[in-house]
């Protein structure tokens, strides 16, 4: 019989759990000192930490192997209790705090700012102990950027990601271990812990203590409780050497505090991941219910079609459980019928945007290439409701954008997305549930009408909706000239052959506006409700929202109202959707909650709803008949992201009726309660009565009197009512009960209730209500002599005065402490105790008169003419402060011309930066120039209204999400940048770069860009303003109609600007710089021409001819070279130059400015080689890492991508991507060649993830697939 091993038995007596009598010793009990916590990716293998252990203010958090000291944080509650939290790290005491408001940015580690709620987090419980960390001002989440040692911490929106799940455990633990042999239990503890028994035995400050217990048969080890600050810890039955127990001892207000996780019910992901290098993938997600309950989804597909090579399509998916699962059963391709292979048309542009000429371009055209059509963008699946034409009931339609393309696999880069210059909506539909489709017509054009000079001519992101038998489709069009882009609709009634007019839904009055992606639904109410995207119409882009009565009339010049953002965050590609309950729901891209509207007619607040989907471009929603709500898009990042993945997730199931989870049963009904007592109805608000005109009221307020519109105002307001249904008594007298009744009725009549207070006031008369408020807040006191109120008597002047007075106090009146003086009244001394203070306080003459009806209008006359007189004195303080406003912007150019000319003292420059109102803080500051070539413009187009368009598009697309300063100056358009770190420098120089190209494509306008060195203080921004300066001098070098970064084309040379005050050689040394010999020769003598003529005698003249030497000195020290070695060592140099004639010092000075000029560019050309070397090097060491492209290769050398793909183009005569992938193909045909290696695998090593993708790349380089090279090398080597 086999021996049984022994458990741990005799716990329960020996002294560890407290039962009754049966006690020996006492329970443990293990204190924690302090409360630090260890906070760890959800796997536990990288802790939450400060980069490098650092205590220093904004040091970076990262994850970290653990754990250590400096990954150790304590939760401090906010002093409200409100369930949020400082995370202050143990190490430098410092706090977990976001930079700013964006999302994507890093957090760091700052000293606690009260007041700054970006340093306050909450905690969302996901499962045990697993948490999301949600900061309270961007309502973003805490993010490791990768699953790997020494990740970035970001701040990022939700995602359904394991990266924004955060497990705690107390930076303290306890453990129980069995211990067999000995009968005991061993505690082992870490710092700081002590644990106790009423044996005795302790231990403090880590190690560990054993407990020996007697041993007893019948108990095991799970009996055995241990107590860990107060709460109860229950032990696992464990053998010998088994830990039995760790305590992880998490604040139990967090747990307890922590939001509920708000997750969809389920995640699905209908493509897999994919990567291919510089190209958008997976965008625009729209899924629709069949009217058999079948779900299908179709999205802009990055991925080349399966069933035509090389080209785009719209995949069709589908689902019949509701979404658990998805299926691709088809695919919309482009109808080769209607759109063949074809040649581009070329177009000259001309002014306004009238085209000038078109070059039609045919096989006989030198370099033509055909060009296939595909769908590329903004799919739009539909489901028929009804019959209409042939198409019946249930059809699947779907509508898209054809564009041509630059081959079988690249999109157009210089059109910036695909060719949408030439567009075609096109409309298919499908009768077999989306497993083939027919091309039935083509909704609308662009491209053919030319483009404005505000971008190409697309017609794209159409929506369909149906209404009494119309099928309209919403669309963007670009094709009006008149506008950058407006809304319009168009509808058919034939199922689709043919398509009326378009009608405009959206067309501002400033051509310059884009709204855009239309989305349009109908009301509970039976109106309808329309949501897009404002661009170029607010900053930052909004979400306009649009009622109309039909879905036809939309008053196109009507912007309409705009959706609320969340802190700052707005974010266009909108939706909106009503529920089966009448809800409407309205979403955007940029936002992971949607905005619920309190009224179902849309006219409510909008409130945000947490839906627990990520954020992302374009989603949709979709309500099926059974109930579950979904929402559909794109995970993984935004328009111009890659690798994005498609989503549809199913929340808020619990509140919508009717629904149940896909798969189970409905909970069966619960027995029925007895009827609770209906609770009574809320007060409904009475419609709003129609208007009364008082003449028509009462027979005693006619036309003429002076009194009509006053008595017409307290009439409206229900404040005086009249003495009965047809008479005011205008001229009689109020009494104290009718004064009271006006107070009460002005406060809006509240709630009161009745007490015998005094005698003559009993309940139920129209004044008691009036009278028990009043007297509740001490407005009216009552006689005290007699008790009574005396409801009926007149009202006096001083009781009048009195009451009012107390209304005042009630209501808080900002100026009842104003004093007045009583001597102007001669009846003075008559005037009451209980009035007194009352009228002391500059009461006016209005409170004083006699109190008739008429005269009481009378006096509110009077008021009116005094507040009217008070507030036209406002007013005029309000226009200088409006005037100010309006020239505020140019005082502000005016001050920033004179900072860049170094006309600002340092004792007046804080001065003007308060008075002028400039927020700019730094840390680091920049100076852009974009100069616009007067030289090459496109035909019939002034220069300088080009020059005013490049300025106004550099308004509009490059200062949207920064803070700076812009404005003209000596014929070009200036930008004083705000920069937080040099690290934005490059991404800068790339924005930059983009422009350039963006005007001479769109505007025919030859910008270049210069930009200067970063400088620490705005007061310095004339030295970044001189390297902006010589920048642009470097476009005869480098080229126009691109940015040229100071910092980057000299690096070597000059890490200093030197300012034009501090040398007289700065034209020279700027020819010098670009290394225009004729430009050289030409500053050159002009040196000479002012040397002698500001010499008027010989000291002079060689003090001058001294300082050209100290010149050329002081330009190659700052340019790292040696001046001595480039003159040839002369001795006595300065001696020697004060000798030369006029031609000798003339030829003196070309030789040396030119043989400076000459080793400035070979050290630029070493710069560049050194540089494409490394780039190379870094390909070599790391293409087989998918990740690797042109933004690393870039970071890790330091400059912008635009700098670097010129340089490494002009050294090596290709890009830089086409070198990586030919590197890439190379090593992939030594695999294939030489191993048996699989495709995939191969793919792999050469940094592939998707093999298909290789070997199509694989095929466009050797022309053949990867299986048929290997097999033909083998021919090779057989024979």
């Amino acid at each position: 019989m086999k021996k049984r091993k022994q458990r741990l038995a005799p716990l329960f007596l020996a002294g560890v759990l407290a039962v009754g009598s049966l006690l020996i010793g006492g329970s443990l009990e293990a204190k924690a000192a302090g409360a630090d916590h260890l906070v760890s990716t959800a796997d536990e293998g990288q802790y939450l930490a400060v980069s490098g252990g650092s205590t220093a203010e904004d040091t970076e958090l990262i994850t970290w192997t653990g754990p250590e000291e400096n990954q150790k944080w304590n939760f401090q509650e906010t002093s409200d209790g409100s369930g949020e939290y400082y995370l202050v790290n143990a190490n430098s005491n410092k706090v977990i705090s976001a930079q700013d408001m964006r999302e994507g940015t890093r957090l760091v580690q700052r000293s606690t700012t009260s007041g700054d709620d970006r340093q306050i987090w909450s905690f969302i419980r996901v499962k045990e102990n697993v948490y999301r960390i949600k900061n309270k001002a961007t309502r973003l989440y805490l993010t490791a950027d990768v699953s790997a040692s020494d990740s970035r911490i970001l701040q990022k929106n939700r995602m359904d990601s394991a990266l924004q799940q955060w497990k705690m455990r107390a930076g303290t633990e306890i453990h129980a271990v069995a211990d067999t042999t000995d009968y005991a239990v061993k505690i082992w503890i870490t710092d700081g812990v002590t644990v106790t028994s009423s044996q005795g035995a302790a231990v403090e400050g880590g190690g560990s203590v054993t407990f020996t217990l007697a041993p007893r048969d019948g108990y095991r080890v799970e009996d055995m409780k241990l107590f860990v600050n107060g709460r109860e810890q229950v032990l696992a039955d464990g053998d010998n050497g088994e830990k039995i127990c760790t305590v992880s001892d998490i604040t139990e207000d967090l747990t307890a505090k922590a939001e509920a996780d708000v997750t969809c019910l389920d995640g699905y992901v209908t493509i897999p991941e994919n990567d291919y290098p510089g190209r958008n993938q997976c965008l625009s997600p729209r899924v629709v219910e069949g009217l058999d309950g079948t779900l299908y989804c179709t999205f802009e597909n990055g991925i080349p079609s399966e069933i035509v090579e090389g080209e785009y399509s719209f995949p069709i998916y589908e689902s019949k459980d509701k979404g658990e699962t998805w299926k691709r059963v088809g695919e919309v391709v482009n109808d080769d019928t209607v759109h063949p292979d074809s040649y581009y048309k070329i177009t000259r542009y001309g002014a306004a945007g009238a085209p000038a000429e078109a070059v039609e371009v045919t096989a006989d055209t030198e370099g033509a290439v055909l060009h296939p059509w595909s769908l590329q963008c903004c799919p739009q699946l539909f489901v028929l409701p009804e019959d209409q034409g042939d198409l019946k009931a249930g059809t699947l339609v779907c509508a898209g954008v054809a564009v041509p393309l630059e081959d079988g696999a690249e999109k157009i880069a210089d059109a910036g997305y695909g060719g949408l210059w030439d567009s075609s909506l096109d409309f298919y539909y499908s009768t077999d549930g989306g497993r083939s489709w027919e091309y039935l017509s083509t909704i609308a054009e662009g491209g053919e009408n030319g483009r404005n000079i505000m971008g190409y001519d697309p017609v794209w992101e159409p929506f369909f909706v149906y209404h009494e038998g119309n099928l309209i489709c919403y669309y963007s069009d670009e094709t009006d000239p008149a506008h950058n882009q407006k809304l319009v609709y168009k509808i058919t009634t034939d199922g689709g052959k043919t398509w009326g007019d378009a009608a405009d839904v959206v067309s501002m009055s400033d051509s310059n506006a884009r709204p855009g992606m239309p989305i349009v639904t109908q009301l509970e109410n039976g109106k309808w409700m329309l949501v897009y995207e404002t661009v170029n119409m607010t900053n930052p882009i909004k979400t306009g929202i649009k009622i109309a009565d039909d879905p036809y009339n939309w008053n196109p010049t009507d912007a309409g109202t705009m959706l609320p953002g969340i802190n700052g965050t707005y974010g266009g590609s909108p939706y909106v959707y009503t529920l089966q309950d009448g809800r409407v729901v309205v979403g955007t891209g940029s936002l992971s909650e949607v905005f619920v509207n309190t009224e179902n007619d849309g006219t409510g607040e909008w409130v945000a709803k947490e839906t627990g989907a990520p954020a992302g471009y374009n989603r949709c929603f979709l309500q099926l008949s059974t109930g579950e709500f979904f929402i559909s898009g794109t995970e993984g990042g935004g328009f111009a992201t890659q690798n994005n993945k498609i989503f549809v997730k199913r929340v808020w199931e619990e509140e919508l009726p009717g629904s149940s989870k896909p798969g189970e049963p409905d909970e069966p009904d619960e027995p029925e309660k007895p009827d609770e007592p209906d609770e009574p109805d809320e007060p409904h608000e009475p419609d709003e009565p129609e208007r009364k005109d008082v003449r028509d009221v009462f027979l005693d307020v006619n036309d003429g009197d002076w009194y009509v519109d006053y008595v017409q105002y307290v009439y409206d307001k229900g404040i005086m009512t009249g003495m009965n249904p047809t008479q005011f008594a205008p001229a009689e007298s109020l009494c104290r009960a009718q004064f009271a009744v006006i107070l009460y009725r002005m406060e809006g009549c509240p709630e009161t209730e009745y007490a015998k207070k005094y005698p003559d006031v009993a309940d139920g008369e129209f004044y008691t209500d009036a009278v028990m408020w009043a007297s509740e807040n001490k407005i009216v006191t009552g006689f005290t002599d007699t008790g009574l109120f005396k409801p009926a008597d007149p009202i006096s002047r001083e009781q009048m005065a009195a009451m009012m007075y107390r209304y005042a106090r009630y209501k808080e009146a900002e100026d009842i402490e104003v004093k007045g003086d009583l001597t102007r009244f001669p009846d003075r001394q008559s005037i009451s105790d209980y009035a007194k203070e009352a009228v002391h306080l500059e009461i006016k003459e209005y409170m004083l008169k006699p109190i008739s009806a008429t005269e009481l209008s009378d006096s509110l006359v009077k008021l009116k003419n005094t507040l009217d007189k008070e507030r036209e004195e406002k007013l005029n303080v309000k226009k200088l402060e409006d005037y100010f406003q309006e020239v505020l912007p140019k005082l502000q150019s005016n001050f920033f011309i004179s900072l860049i000319e170094g006309r600002v003292g340092e004792e007046d420059y804080e001065r003007f930066l308060q008075n002028y109102r400039v927020d700019m803080k730094g840390p680091l500051f920049c100076c852009i120039i974009f100069h616009t070539s007067e030289n090459d413009v496109p035909d019939g187009m002034n220069p300088l209204l080009l020059s005013m368009s490049v300025e106004r598009e550099v308004k509009q697309r490059l200062t949207e999400n920064c803070n700076c300063q812009e404005f003209i100056y000596m014929g070009n358009t200036i930008l004083i940048m705000e920069l937080h770190s040099e690290e934005e420098m490059a991404q800068l120089t790339d924005s930059c770069d983009r422009f350039c190209r963006w005007a001479w494509r769109i505007m025919g306008a030859a910008v270049t860009a210069g930009i200067g060195t970063v400088c620490n203080s705005l007061h310095d921004i004339s030295i970044s303003y001189e390297g902006a300066r010589e920048a642009v001098s470097y476009r005869v070098l480098y080229g126009t109609k691109r940015a040229i970064n100071i910092a980057e084309i000299v690096p070597k040379e000059s890490k200093k600007t030197v300012p034009l005050e501090e040398t007289r050689m700065q034209d020279l040394f700027r020819a010098i710089h670009v290394g225009d010999q004729e430009e050289i020769r030409k500053e050159a003598i002009k040196e000479i021409e002012k040397l002698h003529k500001n010499a008027d005698t010989i000291s002079q003249y060689n003090l001058a001819t001294m300082e050209i030497v100290s010149g050329f000195f002081k330009f190659c020290a700052n340019n790292s070279m040696d001046f001595n070695d480039i003159s040839g060592n002369v001795q006595n140099l300065y001696e020697r130059v004060t000798q030369l004639d006029e031609t000798s010092m003339t030829n003196w000075i070309i030789n040396m400015s030119t043989a400076i000029s000459e080793k400035l560019k070979s050290t630029r050309n070493s710069t560049s080689r050194r540089m494409i070397t490394d780039a190379q090097n870094i390909v070599k060491q790391r293409y087989m890492e998918p990740d690797i492209s042109l933004d690393e290769v870039c970071a890790d050398l330091g400059v912008s991508n635009s700098y670097f793909s010129s340089i490494f183009k002009k050294e090596t005569g290709q890009p830089f991507v086409t070198y990586l992938t030919d590197y890439r193909m190379d090593r992939a045909e030594e695999l294939v060649l030489n191993t048996d290696e699989k495709s995939y695998k191969i793919a792999e090593k050469v940094g592939y993830q998707d093999a298909n993708y290789f070997s199509y790349v694989f095929k466009k380089k050797f022309g053949v697939s990867p299986s048929k090279y290997r097999a033909s090398g083998k021919k090779e080597n057989e024979k």
